[in-house]
Formats: structure tokens, C-alpha cells, sequence
């Protein structure tokens, strides 16, 4: 799921506590006739871009599939410039302001200003020119731009990245792009979720998406200042969207919960999740790719070992789609798909050695116990021979 808001609700809280939604703020329609889907980035920002000036954003750059234009009533909104196929790379882009830390406290804020007077005046514009759903003043505050437009990474307690590109997509319950961190290059990734057409919005997601309208609509209003008009949310059976969502999210907590214990059971509730995922058109392959691992993972544990490497191929699959070819997820889960003995095997080397363990440490327990007797006994013993 991951955005920083939801990352570290108690700062994006303090700093949200004297915030008021402005009326214009309210409305914010980010309707589109094709489908969407989900992932862990914050993607909402029509009133966002509304706000910035229209010469504050590149239209688009050369190599781009993309650009970045005005729609009345709505600011700002990123616009595939050809079609799109699935699983293809929309963007790649460093971040230009980086927070990572484990410190308590404020440490973040100091990092964070310290960060920004490092940027040139004119990257420390275009940072500027963001939007801003937490100002409770006339200034715009550098941590205010950050919880509305910067993404979680989760590899600390806090831990944040902000991207000039990635902050003007927009928002979708039912998004067409997903985005992803790659560690390794230092970037974040946003990837086609489904194959898009010229001309169409491209979308992520801001807020958690398994759960029901009115709990997204909610977050969304209170967190980023507009009501969500996406084709998920205007559905004519909301009963039946928010049944499946909410179904999966409770899905998503047992299977890692509850198929480690019983991975009969954990395998089933997999492939249901899998059905609800096509029945809802939520094209989250980065979701598909960590319940086919535990697929797997589950698979492995009842020596299943065939099954268990369709399962590997299966979520290797959705990890190129979600995350590229590159990723450190992609490459682990095609050793896992060739070999899942190969992980069989550490576990079965740390239950051996664990077992050892044991074993030794009753036998040092049997020595002890029968030092004790033979202390015990042993001037009874003395004065039997007469000793």
C-alpha cells in the first residue's frame, strides 16, 4: 500500500490538524472510460496541478510517451502521447528530494530542509510549484508539499522520496499505471497496469484501494482535498465493488497471516483473491505477485515442488510487469521458479542445525542431571566400603 501519508499518519496528522479544505478544493473529477487499477503511490492531484502555474510544468521531453497538460476544472493531468502496451515503462525518475531515516523525533524535518537548501533555486521552484493540501497559511511549506506529492519507500522509519514527474499524475481507485521503487537504481518506477490507448489520463493510486468508496472517498478529502469521480467510484453497484474490496483486503491479511499455518487453506484463499482481483478490474500486478510467491512459498512447505515453481513463474511474471525485468524482486523470484529446492534446502540446513542445537543442549541437560546423582551419592557410596 504503500504513501508517506499513510506511512507516518502522526506527522502528516500535526501538520494536517489546523489545515481547512478550501472549497475549490472539493471537487475533483478524475473520471476516464477506461479501466484502472492500484499500488502504493500517491496519484490524486487535479486541484494540485490547478494550482501551479501552467508555465511551472514541462508539457513533455523528448523520449517521453507522455506530457503533462491542462484540463479545465481540473489543473493539470499527465496524457499518454501513444499507446501504451502492458507491463511498458511510462517513467523512470530520481527523486529530487531524498529522506531516509531512523531517528525519532523531528530528525526528518531538519533532513529534509537540509535537502532542499541544497537544490538549485531553480529545482527548488519546481518543488514549489506543488501542491500544498496541508498550507494553513498563505506560504506553502516544503513538509506540506512532501505529504501531499511524496511517495513511501518503507526501508526506514521514514523514509521519502519526492518526484517533480511522478506528483502530476493523477488519482484513480481503479488505476492504469502502478508504480514501484526500484532500490537498486534509485528511482521510482510508474508501468503501464493495462494497455493504454493514445490520448487516455494515465493514473495511479493515492490512497489504500481495498477498501470500500466511502472509506477511499474519505481519506482522499481529508488527506489531498477532493472528491474522488473515478470510474470505480461512480459505479451504478457500489454494494458489489465494495463487497469484493473489502473481501480482498481481509484475503490479503489472512493469506499472510493465516496460510502459514495452514497452507491447504492458504493456496485456496490465493487463487480467490486472484478471481476477486479480474472480477473487481484492479490490474495490480505488484498484488498478484506477492500472493503468487506465498503461492509458492506455501507450495513448498507440503513438498509440492512442481507447484510450487508454477507458482514462482506465475508471480515472476507479475513482478516484471509491476516492477521490470531488473528489479531485485523480478531476478529472485526466476532462481526461486528454476530451483525451489534451492530454498528448500536453506530451510530444511537451518531446521538440521537447529536440531543439533537441541540435541546438544539435552545432552549437556542428561550430563548435569547425572553429575548431580553421582554427588548425591557419592559419600553414601564411601561409607558403604567403609571408606
Amino acid at each position: 500500500m504503500s504513501l508517506l501519508a499513510t506511512m507516518f499518519p502522526m506527522a502528516r496528522r500535526s501538520l494536517w490538524a489546523a489545515a481547512k479544505v478550501q472549497p475549490q478544493a472539493q471537487r475533483h473529477c478524475l473520471g476516464s472510460a477506461f479501466a484502472c487499477r492500484d499500488r502504493f503511490l500517491p496519484v490524486c492531484r487535479g486541484h494540485a496541478r490547478a494550482t501551479a502555474t501552467a508555465t511551472a510544468v514541462p508539457r513533455t521531453q523528448p523520449g517521453m510517451c507522455f506530457e503533462v497538460v491542462p484540463i479545465e476544472g481540473r489543473g493539470f493531468a499527465a496524457v499518454a502521447t501513444r499507446d501504451l502496451a502492458l507491463g511498458e515503462i511510462i517513467l523512470a525518475e530520481t527523486p529530487v528530494l531524498s529522506c531516509r531515516t531512523d531517528e525519532p523525533g523531528e530528525a526528518w524535518r531538519e533532513m529534509l530542509y537540509a535537502e532542499f537548501e541544497r537544490l538549485t533555486p531553480e529545482a527548488q521552484a519546481e518543488v514549489m510549484a506543488l501542491h500544498d493540501t496541508l498550507i494553513t497559511k498563505p506560504e506553502k511549506s516544503v513538509e506540506g508539499i512532501l505529504f501531499t506529492n511524496a511517495i513511501g519507500r518503507q526501508l526506514a522509519k521514514f523514509d521519502m522520496a519526492l518526484l517533480l514527474k511522478v506528483s502530476r499524475f493523477n488519482h484513480s481507485c481503479s488505476p492504469n499505471v502502478e508504480q514501484s521503487w526500484d532500490e537498486d537504481a534509485g528511482q521510482a518506477h510508474l508501468i503501464a497496469a493495462e494497455p493504454i490507448s493514445a490520448g487516455e489520463e494515465l493514473f495511479t493510486h493515492y490512497v489504500e484501494l481495498r477498501e470500500p468508496r466511502k472509506e477511499r472517498q474519505q481519506k482522499l478529502l481529508e488527506g489531498y482535498g477532493f472528491v474522488c469521480d473515478c470510474r470505480a467510484c461512480r459505479t451504478s453497484d457500489v454494494e458489489t465493488s465494495d463487497r469484493r474490496r473489502v473481501r480482498l483486503k481481509r484475503l490479503d491479511e489472512d493469506i499472510r497471516k493465516k496460510g502459514p499455518k495452514d497452507v491447504v487453506t492458504g493456496l485456496k484463499m490465493v487463487n480467490k483473491a486472484l478471481e476477486l482481483y479480474d472480477k473487481e478490474g484492479l490490474h495490480m500486478s505488484g498484488f498478484r505477485k506477492w500472493h503468487c510467491r506465498s503461492a509458492a512459498e506455501f507450495s513448498l512447505r507440503i513438498g509440492e515442488l512442481f507447484q510450487s515453481s508454477r507458482w514462482a513463474r506465475k508471480a515472476a511474471d507479475y513482478s516484471r510487469l509491476a516492477h521490470g525485468p531488473q528489479h531485485r524482486d523480478t531476478k529472485f523470484l526466476v532462481e526461486f521458479s528454476k530451483d525451489p529446492s534451492s530454498q528448500m534446502e536453506s530451510r530444511t540446513d537451518f531446521i538440521r542445525n537447529a536440531s543439533v542445537y537441541v540435541i546438544l543442549f539435552a545432552a549437556i541437560g542428561v550430563i548435569y542431571t547425572l553429575w548431580q546423582v553421582l554427588q548425591a551419592s557419592f559419600p553414601r557410596t564411601m561409607a558403604m566400603l567403609g571408606l
